[in-house]
């Protein structure tokens, strides 16, 4: 079970890697959260106005979850 920090900080990953992704660039991984770094499985739904945008996930934890949040995020 993740905290409410550490699905508010998984949030911002997610945020993060969309703004980077459009602006050309790579988000940076914050540090200091043992959420990011533990694998874990993970969907990502994107909304907008209310009206589903894209949702992508992985059933098993192959990779770390911070890792995981970002890459789903920009691929939804």
């Amino acid at each position: 079970m993740t905290s409410d920090a550490d699905r508010r900080l998984l949030l911002q990953i997610a945020r993060d890697a969309i703004v980077a992704h459009l602006a050309g660039s790579h988000a940076s991984m914050p540090g200091g959260s043992e959420v990011v770094d533990r694998p874990g499985a993970a969907f990502v739904t994107i909304h907008n106005h209310g009206e589903l945008r894209g949702c992508i996930g992985h059933l098993e934890a192959h990779e770390p979850l911070g890792r995981l949040i970002a890459g789903c995020a920009v691929a939804a």
